[in-house]
């Protein structure tokens, strides 16, 4: 969290979990990254991706995991590990935000 009256701040998000309270209800999405920008009580963010909980689908994110972790596995000059890395990590957090 952030307290009111903070000075400015910009900073960096990761892969994570994100949660608002829109019309009196939580709601939970997966985002692929991106800003935060702080500014007189007001936070606006810039992500990469995002993914409301209702829209993630549990088999689609498990085989995408598992298609990461087989590239990972391979040690395969042709693959891009970076990019493995972090098709892991989303896959990873989408599970997160389901609860599993």
């Amino acid at each position: 969290g952030i307290l009111p009256n903070r000075m400015p701040i910009v900073t960096m998000l990761e892969i994570s979990k994100m949660s608002t309270i829109e019309n009196g209800e939580r709601e939970e999405y997966a985002i692929g990254g991106g800003l935060l920008y702080f500014k007189e009580n007001e936070a606006m963010i810039l992500v990469d991706s995002i993914e409301n909980k209702k829209e993630i689908e549990k088999e689609r994110a498990s085989k995408a995991k598992q298609r990461a972790e087989k590239l990972l596995l391979k040690k395969d000059e042709g693959v891009d590990i970076k990019r493995a890395e972090l098709a892991l990590k989303r896959a990873m957090n989408r599970l997160d935000v389901l609860g599993g």
